[in-house]
C-alpha cells in the first residue's frame, strides 16, 4: 500500500504499512517521488546523521519542504521502523540556497545538537531538549551570532565540541565549546590565505581513537585548484601540516600537497584511520585525461 503524509504541504510517499504513526518501507521501494534538491548538501556539511546506541537509532537530519526547512528523523534498528519526520525550525535563507544543510552531533549526555540555516549568515543552532529524543527541541541560535557557511562538528572528549565553518567567505576555523554547548569560545582562525580565496571546499574529518582532526581542501578564486592538507591536534590546538609541521593561517605553501598548475580538481574527499590520512580527487590533466588520485 502506498503510505502519505502532509509536512510542511509536502506529500512524503512510500511502500509499506503505517503502524502507531511511524512507517516501515519495502526496501525494494524506498524512494519518495516528489523529493527535494541537496536535501543533505555536499561533503562540506559533515555528520548528517550519527547513531545512538542508547537505543538502537539512527539519526538523519536534512533541510526539506519547499522552504528547505531543517527536519529530522529515527530509524529504529531494532524494529526496522523510520519515526514521522520532525520539524525543527523554519531555514531562514529560504528556498533556492542549499548551503545551509545541517550537521548533527549526539554528545555523550544522549542530546543531539542541529547545525543548519546558514550561508554566510548566523549559524542557526538547535538543541534536543530530551536525551534521546528527536521530538522536542530548544533553539540555541543566538549563542553562535556569527557569519559562517558549512558546519562541521566533533565531540573529543566528555562535554567538549568542535565547530568548524568557513567565516567570512575566506577564512576557516573552528568555536570550541567545553560544556556540551552551553557557551562558546571565540572563533579560532585555521585558514587565512589572501582575499578573495576560499579554502573550505574539502573535509574535514577526525581521526578515530586520536586528538587530530584532518582538513582536506582545494582553493578556490575563479577555478577550484590545488589540494592541501592540515590537521588539528586538539590536545594542544596546534595545527600541523602533513609533514608535521606547525603551520600558521597563511603557510599555504606548507599545506599543498598537489600542485594542479592552475588545472581545475575536483573538491577532495578523505579518510582517516591507524594514524594515516587518505585523500582522493579527480584531476584533468593536460590531455584532458580524467584520473583519480589516491
Amino acid at each position: 500500500m502506498t503510505v502519505q503524509r502532509s509536512v510542511r504541504g509536502t506529500i512524503l510517499r512510500g511502500n509499506g504499512v503505517t503502524l502507531s504513526g511511524t512507517r516501515t518501507y519495502d526496501p525494494l521501494s524506498p524512494f519518495a517521488s516528489n523529493g527535494c534538491a541537496q536535501p543533505t548538501g555536499s561533503n562540506c556539511q559533515y555528520p548528517r546523521g550519527c547513531y545512538d546506541k542508547y537505543n538502537n537509532c539512527t539519526y538523519i537530519g536534512w533541510n526539506g519542504d519547499a522552504h528547505n526547512d531543517g527536519y529530522i528523523i529515527a530509524y529504529n534498528h531494532t524494529t526496522g521502523q523510520w519515526s514521522d519526520p520532525v520539524f525543527i525550525a523554519v531555514n531562514p535563507i529560504g528556498p533556492g540556497d542549499y548551503h545551509g544543510s545541517p550537521a548533527i552531533l549526539l554528545d555523550n549526555e544522549g542530546h543531539i545538537h542541529y547545525f543548519d540555516g546558514n550561508h554566510q549568515s548566523p549559524q542557526q543552532y538547535h538543541y534536543s531538549t530530551n536525551a534521546h529524543d528527536i521530538t522536542t527541541w530548544t533553539n540555541r541560535t543566538g549563542r553562535l551570532d556569527i557569519a559562517c557557511t558549512y558546519p562541521r562538528v566533533f565531540q573529543l572528549t566528555e562535554d567538549v565540541i568542535y565547530l568548524f565553518n568557513r567565516y567570512n567567505w575566506d577564512l576557516f576555523g573552528y568555536m570550541k565549546s567545553t560544556d556540551n554547548g552551553n557557551t562558546w569560545a571565540s572563533k579560532v582562525t585555521l585558514l587565512d590565505f589572501t582575499t578573495g580565496r576560499h579554502q573550505a571546499y574539502g573535509v574535514t574529518i577526525k581521526e578515530p581513537n586520536s586528538t587530530k582532526i584532518h582538513h582536506v581542501f582545494c582553493n578556490y578564486t575563479t577555478e577550484r585548484v590545488n589540494v592541501y592538507h592540515v590537521y588539528l591536534d586538539t590536545s594542544t590546538d596546534t595545527l600541523y601540516n602533513m609533514a608535521g609541521e606547525t603551520c600558521s593561517p597563511t603557510d599555504d605553501a606548507k599545506m599543498l600537497i598537489f600542485d594542479t598548475s592552475g588545472k581545475a580538481v575536483s573538491v577532495p574527499d578523505g579518510i582517516a584511520f591507524n594514524g594515516k590520512f587518505l585523500t582522493v580527487f579527480q584531476y584533468a590533466d593536460s590531455g584532458g585525461i580524467t584520473n583519480f588520485y589516491p
